[in-house]
């Protein structure tokens, strides 16, 4: 169950430059053998759209790939939100090795359609894109 108080979540926002289809593809890594646990969803906004519903929750040592497509539209935001599990955030390393591809739709990057994301190790409190 995801840290119910907010205090454990970690965002990591990517600002969409145009109006197009994207592939979110990468994977979530929690390298602590002494965590509890995380869970995390994508987000297009306020719009959840990796799970459908829920969360997803990765153990000690766990590593789940995702590769999701979806249309966005320029000014929207795909968020990654991380959150501890049970209230305990100790030992949540997390990495998010992400790249978000254009794969229709005008691209604003001067021809360079992908973005990677990757948060600093070791650092789960941080928030970007806000």
């Amino acid at each position: 169950m995801p840290d119910s108080s907010g205090v454990g979540d970690a965002l990591l926002g990517f600002n969409c430059p145009s109006t197009g289809n994207v592939n979110i593809n990468g994977d979530v890594q929690l390298a602590s053998s002494s965590s509890v646990g995380i869970c995390w969803r994508i987000l297009n906004g306020t719009t959840q759209l990796y799970p459908a519903s829920g969360w997803i929750t990765n153990s000690a040592n766990q590593t789940i790939d995702i590769n999701y497509s979806t249309s966005v539209t320029a000014g929207n935001t795909i968020f990654v939100q991380t959150s501890c599990v049970n209230n305990n955030a100790n030992s949540d390393w997390v990495y998010y090795p992400m790249t978000i591809t254009y794969t229709s739709g005008t691209n604003s990057y001067n021809n360079s359609p992908s973005v990677s994301l990757t948060a600093p190790a070791g650092n789960t409190n941080i928030a970007l894109g806000l």
